[in-house]
């Protein structure tokens, strides 16, 4: 697909929403994965919305305000967030599958075409058949530690005492992750985030109770923010996903300088709504 200069930059705006060039610390080539496939299918579905606008239909609303700074712009943000906000949940799962893959290294990755882009990832002509694909790759994981008793100290290990009982805990290990995900119902152990741990600026952080049982899940992932990487939060989840209690964000937000390690400084939110969810 060629693209026009417009079109070059409404994709470099959409990969900066998504904070693509952070993900080169978990592969060098991340932010050209998530170009071919998430940003080829925005320009595809931008020149839809551009023949929609000529045939009369309306065009997408502007879901924020626009400072003057990004007003010569304020066509493809509005369009960035009604693309993130249509495909929300599928985006989801296809930014974590190939976090995953570039990870660990997946070896059909080498399947590349003249260009040097994946095969798996041009065969796909929508976000729909991109998240089939996350989905095929996921299909039959199995978790292989199911209790917190076959964790040790090398799987989590605990950071900060909250006070009235409520600690935080450091999930280091994919099995971390299983038993967390099983504890909570929520995906963290699906495999998603194991390519992640280890990485800097990835943190997975467990906020537990007087009994040692989780309240709270939480991921921060690396963001450009003013010239450098910081931590950001982006997500914190209660069980099944729902809304955390306010006062454990404000506990778990109290602590997060202390617990962070010296190689990134952290933010407590990420600049725009986050797209995450366990």
């Amino acid at each position: 697909m060629e693209y026009s200069d417009e079109e070059r930059i409404g994709l470099r705006l959409l990969l900066d929403e998504l904070d693509a060039e952070p993900m080169r610390m978990v592969h060098p080539w991340m932010p050209e994965y998530l170009e071919v496939s998430v940003g080829r299918l925005f320009i595809d579905w931008s020149r839809q919305v551009d023949r929609d606008i000529a045939a009369g239909l309306p065009g997408p609303a502007p879901s924020r305000h626009m400072p003057d700074v990004i007003k010569k712009y304020s066509r493809w943000y509005i369009k960035a967030d009604a693309f993130l906000g249509q495909y929300q949940y599928e985006l989801v799962e296809v930014i974590d599958w190939l976090l995953l893959a570039a990870g660990a290294r997946h070896q059909w990755l080498e399947n590349v075409d003249e260009q040097n882009r994946p095969k798996k990832l041009m065969k796909c002509r929508t976000v729909q058949a991109l998240y089939n694909e996350s989905q095929k790759c996921m299909r039959g994981r199995q978790s292989q530690c199911k209790s917190a008793k076959d964790l040790n100290d090398a799987d989590e290990r605990q950071v900060a005492d909250l006070g009235a009982g409520y600690t935080v805990v450091e999930l280091q290990t994919p099995h971390a992750l299983d038993v967390e995900s099983t504890r909570m119902r929520h995906c963290i152990g699906h495999g998603n985030y194991d390519g992640r741990l280890g990485h800097p600026g990835f943190h997975y952080f467990s906020v537990r109770d007087a009994e040692g049982q989780p309240c709270a899940t939480v991921e921060l992932t690396p963001k450009l923010v003013d010239g450098e990487f910081r931590s950001v939060i982006r997500q914190f989840q209660g069980p099944r996903n729902a809304a955390p209690e306010p006062f454990l964000v404000d506990m778990f937000n109290s602590v997060l300088d202390d617990i962070l390690p010296d190689e990134m400084p952290s933010t407590t939110s990420a600049a725009r709504p986050s797209l995450g969810r366990f």
